[in-house]
């Protein structure tokens, strides 16, 4: 096509505007010349191509040489500057703005995909003028109609590109024709046969939509005179999505499907809502058919009113009622507004691209989060959701009432101390539907905090979210990002950050691009970067190695809440899956149980939604207790429970106090030296040293050899029932002392400890005793409860050892190993065979380092279990035990009183579980 054919397509503009048009193409022919297409054609027919649809469109003067240069800068030695010499800034600016990054544009910005940060760049200069979009649809509309010359692989990439893309671009700027003509382009190559019985479809149809306008103009033009007057009534295309469910419901009973379109083009407004009237006194209307977009226009700002009719013979036809203006606009979208000479802004026509701007801010540099961003708050399906005051949002449709409280109030909604949806309190988090209003109450200084992140699902919401948190204290968010590291570690993990090398985190920084941890916290704590994202790049292999998971397992939430709270709970638990909902009276509100089907990152995510709507300390979220676990809980209950008996047998045929003491010590060493050794082998330098001279660590391993030998020295002379009964009282003097210490209520434990007294009196009265055996007894139970409550501090307080348990026993082990020497001397190695000695370290690795070494593995998993809430059951399996291998019923005589301390302790006089803590 020479110029001036070329011409013909841009006579609409002036004569000197066709000029300037002519040097354009002189350019840009000459520029392109000697580039070929895939096709063999000269490069150049392409940017004619571009020029003359956006010509069909009405494009200005600046539009059309912007489509006839749009490749120079990409293609040839033509540079912007150039073309701004020529043609002036404005073009330089739309050419700019369709041209793609090269690798040179992001040569220091490895992890960014050039695609999404070349879509970044012409939505962000979309900001100024919405024209760019519009002439990159046209280009990408020639690519398509010319697709056929590519590979198939490259057909398929670009029609899928162009379906999730610019597509729902074209429908977002409400140009119809286009988007339908870019569709069927895309279906013809990813859904051939589909597409063709479309095609056959939509003819069928445009024959049935003819006959069925006709009929309704005659109709009303008889019956409506006065609405019918200037009105015009056309077939209606129904889209490719709305005949493509049209085909799928044909072989089935489907209501409410209108097989036919028309478009009633109306004068004026006035004129639109009279011929609503008259179509619905003439015809029957289809429940809740109607739509008023002409009030609250559509997020494309499309404008109409739609509603669907029943003819006689049963067909339902939706009709849409437009203005000339609005009928124009339906199917040429932005473009009859963008042309007039003005340059305008794309938020200038259409207010939700802001949310471009905002969401493009918040994501830089990151690639994938902005693409999700478009996908989701941009290019996906919307509702329809209302203010307080009337005004109208368009909404994602998965989108949250938080959600909705920052498109309707922006920053404001920060402030948000409660939530409404029609006029009832909601959840933050809680998902909206098509129609519902929107209220809140506000505070007067912002509350979001990092947990709302977890309550939105728009990067918009995210956003202004993320921005309020920045402004926080360095100091503070360096704290709540270190909590969520440590969290995120810990759930997926299973290890602190406290337990890792500081100089094998150092290392692995790099991996996010951030030289130091307080650079990771920071981005935390902003939301920048996702925390169990982050422990999994940073420590993938500690993944493996701690056979962490994140599919799918049982947990279960448990509530007590006041019940006007009940549903809200219920509600946010079943936006995952959930398998059973029990809920039951209590005297301090409902009780909420849910067992769901969840893996960790969901748990945590449900976690972090209760605590937005729920005070603290009521509720938990916990794994549910697996057969495999239990299995293992009642077997650490049962080798505990009889532990003392099998001692006292060993203590009773040849065995001393102080060579079992010195046996146990030492294989308890062995054992814990292989356990220590095979976690080194596994992980290596990766965990952090744990120094063996805490003073807290030496505490405990002396108080753990302690106990054994002054338990040894107990069961020689007393009774395994009387020994277990001992040692729960030991555990109750001291939890009995830190209750009165700390001002809580105390009469619980000082009734039980009481109830425990009298059992050991009973106990070795009946089952006898010796002073010093009795003293011993007294001195392991406290010995006992000192290191539990020494090891639980140096756990908790003073160093996470969660991961680096192995080393923290081996550690206790040479503590006890070294204080064993001191009782060599008095060990009687000699008279010993060496069938005694087996047995003793049989019974030393089955009752000491098995079942510490199957309780460690259950706490790991497990944040709260079976075992911790059923330690004073090990009372009922010491007395079981002697009872078979003592031949004698007389452990029986304290079953009364063991009996009494279960039911005092497990509630059943009004007593919260949990004085005991073991």
């Amino acid at each position: 096509m020479f110029w001036e054919e070329f011409r013909f397509n841009v006579r609409h503009l002036s004569d000197a505007d066709q000029g300037i048009v002519e040097r354009a193409y002189m350019l840009g022919e000459n520029a392109h010349k000697g580039q070929k297409r895939k096709s063999g054609e000269p490069y150049f027919t392409h940017p004619m191509a571009v020029a003359h649809i956006l010509a069909d469109l009405g494009g200005d003067r600046d539009t059309i040489v912007a489509g006839l240069l749009h490749d120079t800068v990409e293609d040839t030695p033509v540079t912007l500057a150039d073309i701004g010499r020529e043609f002036g800034p404005g073009v330089a600016t739309l050419i700019d703005g369709v041209t793609k990054l090269k690798g040179v544009d992001m040569a220091d910005k490895p992890g960014l995909d050039q695609q999404i940060e070349t879509l970044r760049k012409m939505f962000t200069l979309m900001q100024k003028d919405v024209r760019i979009m519009v002439i990159k649809l046209a280009d990408r509309l020639h690519n398509m109609q010319t697709i056929r010359f590519r590979s198939p692989e490259s057909q398929t990439r670009i029609a899928r590109d162009t379906m999730d893309v610019y597509v729902k671009i074209a429908d977002r700027l409400c140009m119809r024709d286009l988007q339908n003509t870019l569709e069927s382009l895309c279906l013809a190559v990813l859904e051939p046969d589909l597409h063709e019985e479309l095609q056959r479809l939509r003819a069928t149809r445009e024959t049935s939509g003819l006959a069925v306008a006709e009929l309704l103009r005659i109709s009303i033009q008889k019956n409506h005179a006065d609405a019918a007057t200037g009105t015009k009534i056309h077939d209606e295309q129904k889209s490719w999505h709305r005949l493509r469910e049209q085909l799928q419901s044909q072989n089935e009973r489907v209501t409410g499907m209108a097989t036919i379109g028309v478009a009633v083009v109306c004068i004026d407004i006035d004129q639109c809502y009279r011929m609503m009237g008259a179509l619905h006194q003439e015809w029957q209307r289809e429940i809740l058919s109607f739509q008023d977009f002409i009030n609250s226009p559509m997020i494309n700002g499309y404008q109409g009113l739609h509603t669907t009719i029943i003819l006689q013979d049963g067909t339902r036809v939706r009709c849409k009622i437009r203005t000339e203006e609005m009928q124009a606009y339906a199917h040429r979208g932005i473009s009859i507004f963008c042309f007039d000479g003005k340059a305008k802004g794309a938020m200038d026509y259409l207010p939700w691209t802001k949310r471009i701007a905002e969401i493009a801010t918040d994501t830089r540099d990151r690639s994938a989060e902005f693409w999700e961003g478009l996908q989701s708050d941009i290019l996906g399906s919307t509702i329809v959701i209302h203010g307080p005051d009337d005004s109208t949002v368009m909404l994602p449709v998965d989108a949250t009432v938080l959600d909705a409280a920052f498109y309707l109030f922006g920053d404001l909604a920060l402030r948000a101390k409660e939530l409404f949806v029609n006029g009832r309190p909601a959840a933050f988090d809680q998902q909206l539907e098509n129609a519902a209003t929107v209220s809140a109450v506000f505070s007067p200084q912002p509350v979001a905090t990092l947990r709302w992140l977890h309550s939105v699902h728009t990067a918009v919401a995210s956003a202004i979210i993320r921005t309020q948190l920045s402004a926080a204290p360095l100091t503070e968010k360096l704290a709540v990002g270190r909590e969520l590291f440590d969290v995120a570690l810990l759930r997926s993990m299973r290890l602190h950050l406290d337990e890792i090398e500081p100089s094998l985190l150092a290392s692995r920084m790099q991996r996010l691009g951030l030289l130091k941890q307080d650079d990771l916290f920071e981005d935390l704590a902003e939301g920048k970067l996702d925390p169990a994202e982050a422990a999994a790049q940073l420590f993938a292999d500690f993944r493996k190695a701690g056979r962490g998971s994140r599919n799918a397992a049982l947990w279960v939430l448990r509530a007590t809440v006041p019940p006007t709270m009940e549903e809200r709970v219920i509600r946010a638990a079943r936006a995952y899956t959930t398998l059973r909902v029990t809920t039951s009276n209590a005297k301090d509100g409902s009780r909420v149980q849910v067992r769901l089907a969840v893996n960790r990152d969901q748990a945590e995510a449900l976690d972090a939604m209760l605590a937005t709507f729920l005070p603290a300390n009521t509720w938990t979220m916990r794994r549910a207790t697996s057969t495999r676990f239990l299995v293992v809980a009642i077997a650490v209950l049962l080798l505990w429970g009889l532990d003392p008996v099998f001692a006292r047998l060993l203590l009773t045929h040849g065995l001393s106090p102080y060579d079992l003491t010195f046996i146990r010590a030492v294989t308890f060493f062995g054992a814990s030296l292989v356990l220590y050794g095979g976690q080194m082998a596994v992980y290596g330098k990766r965990l952090k040293w744990l120094s063996p001279l805490h003073p807290t660590l030496l505490l405990s391993g002396g108080a753990m050899f302690a106990t054994a030998l002054l338990s040894y020295l107990a069961l020689s002379g007393i009774a395994a029932t009387s020994y277990i009964f001992m040692i729960i009282g030991g555990l109750l003097v001291t939890s009995l002392i830190s209750e009165v210490m700390r001002g809580k209520e105390w009469r619980h434990s000082a009734v039980a400890l009481c109830i425990i007294a009298a059992g050991v009196a009973v106990a070795t009265y009946t089952l006898g005793y010796t002073n010093h055996t009795l003293l011993a007894g007294m001195g392991a139970g406290l010995g006992f409860a000192l290191y539990s409550e020494l090891s639980r501090r140096y756990q908790r307080e003073g160093e996470a050892i969660r991961a680096r348990y192995p080393a923290f026993l081996f550690w206790m082990s040479c503590v006890g190993v070294a204080l064993s020497m001191l009782i060599l001397p008095l060990t009687n190695f000699a008279a010993l065979d060496t069938l005694r000695i087996a047995m003793a370290i049989v019974f030393a690795l089955t009752f000491s380092v098995l079942p510490y070494s199957l309780y460690f593995e259950i706490t790991r998993r497990m944040e709260s279990t079976l075992v911790d809430r059923s330690l004073p059951l090990v009372a009922v399996i010491a007395i079981s035990g002697e009872l078979l291998l003592s031949n004698s019923v007389a452990p029986l005589i304290v079953l009364p009183v063991l009996l009494l301390f279960l039911a005092q302790y497990y509630g059943l006089y009004n007593r919260k579980p949990g004085a005991i803590n073991p």
